[in-house]
């Protein structure tokens, strides 16, 4: 093991585990920049920061704080969720659509994680006024939300299947307010506390996820007002500081659960 492996185990094993069991705004600070200087942020190599992309990322860190990476995350998700479905690959016997999931990383206050969004929602924000003008507006917003996480259920009812059914006492046609276009694109700005509903014992957030994550169709077995949201397009987008997530994500979730294998971790 080498010198700065050596610290950096020993500085997880000690003074970030010390942190995280007292959660004092001291021993945070401590472990947070100690941990810039061990575990640094990423850098994505030049050749990443190609065409349009390059163009977004430097007006979106040119006067602020933002971290080009995140920045970088956050158009290739949103750009991700705007195209819907049709664009995918086979991989094996199976489709995979452009749906990429991102985590960023960093630290309260000083992280500025959602300063990394402001330029990328200002753009996607024109490009749809522009598509609805040469459409004479007969191209629907993608759905965006922003209140947070808390059921498997509430996640698809969202996106749900438009289905009309029969009023049986007036006989008029009464739709269930569903929606055509399955694109939807979340940011959770506070993802720890996701990751305290997914855990939950009989909560279905964590396993729906997986199912969207693969596209799936969310189809909860309930016995009144059935629904199903059919092929869904969901992006995830989330925020969480350094000294939440390792004290909130399980040996499970670091394993084999949503957070491991779904998630694209930015710090």
């Amino acid at each position: 093991m080498s010198s700065l492996d050596q610290q950096r185990d020993d500085f997880f094993k000690n003074k970030g585990s010390e942190a995280i069991n007292n959660f004092t705004q001291e021993g945070i600070e401590a472990a947070q920049v100690e941990d810039d200087f061990l575990n640094p942020p990423p850098i994505l190599a030049k050749e990443a920061y190609h065409g349009i992309l390059a163009d977004i990322v430097k007006v979106g860190t040119v006067s602020s704080e933002a971290s080009p990476v995140a920045v970088a995350a956050n158009f290739i998700s949103t750009f991700c969720a705007m195209i819907g479905r049709n664009p995918s690959q086979w991989i094996g016997d199976s489709v995979n659509h452009a749906c990429p999931w991102f985590l960023l990383v960093g630290r309260t206050g000083k992280a500025r994680k959602g300063t990394s969004e402001h330029t990328v929602k200002a753009v996607f924000n024109a490009v749809e006024l522009n598509l609805q003008t040469l459409h004479d507006e007969d191209w629907p917003s993608m759905k965006r939300h922003e209140g947070g996480l808390s059921s498997g259920e509430g996640l698809g009812w969202v996106i749900r299947d438009r289905v009309e059914d029969q009023d049986p006492k007036t006989g008029a046609v009464v739709e269930n307010g569903g929606t055509d276009d399955k694109r939807l694109y979340v940011v959770e700005s506070e993802f720890g506390g996701t990751i305290d509903i997914a855990n939950r014992e009989k909560n279905t957030l964590s396993a729906t996820l997986r199912t969207v994550f693969d596209g799936k169709t969310i189809s909860p077995l309930v016995k009144n007002q059935a629904w199903a949201a059919t092929n869904p397009h969901i992006v995830i987008v989330g925020h969480v500081t350094q000294i939440e997530l390792t004290a909130k994500m399980s040996a499970v979730d670091a394993h084999s659960g949503f957070l491991a294998t779904r998630l694209k971790w930015d710090k």
